[in-house]
């Protein structure tokens, strides 16, 4: 199993950061490039909002994030010390309407649901903790690589 830990703080520039750690634990692990694009995608869309709207304050602040990769598959954790938010609590955006008819927000956590096969919040110890849970090797019995 190949694991990473991240510390990030609460910056947009961050993201890239952890895009470029991204890549190079991708290759040591054997990672393919539709987990990586996930890994990338899921993990902006949730630290964008968690910096964006997280903290209510201007102080700087730690965002974890965990990386797991076995085999096949993929586990993401993020935690952060920003008020409290279950994103799971929240309704699924009308997607199927036309952007102008929708409200506005909710699709980055609509992403995450689409694109992880398990999405758990919980609040503990003072921290919002969201795991996520990709298996690629459920993919119609494909290769992740195809």
């Amino acid at each position: 199993m190949s694991k990473i830990t991240l510390i990030l703080v609460n910056d947009i520039a961050e993201i890239e950061r952890m895009n470029q750690i991204i890549e190079q634990f991708a290759e040591n692990s054997g990672m393919g490039p539709k987990t990586v694009f996930d890994t990338n995608l899921v993990l902006e869309e949730i630290l964008i909002n968690i910096i964006s709207y997280g903290y209510m304050d201007e102080e700087t602040h730690e965002i974890h994030v965990e990386i797991s990769y076995d085999q096949g598959v993929l586990i993401l954790v993020v935690s952060d010390d920003g008020r409290p938010f279950d994103p799971l609590a929240h309704s699924t955006p009308e997607v199927d309407q036309p952007a102008e008819e929708r409200e506005i927000g909710g699709l980055g956590i609509y992403f995450v649901r689409q694109l992880m096969d398990r999405v758990e919040y919980k609040w503990e110890n003072g921290c919002n903790v969201l795991y996520m849970e990709k298996d690629y090797r459920l993919r119609e019995g494909k290769s992740e690589n195809l």
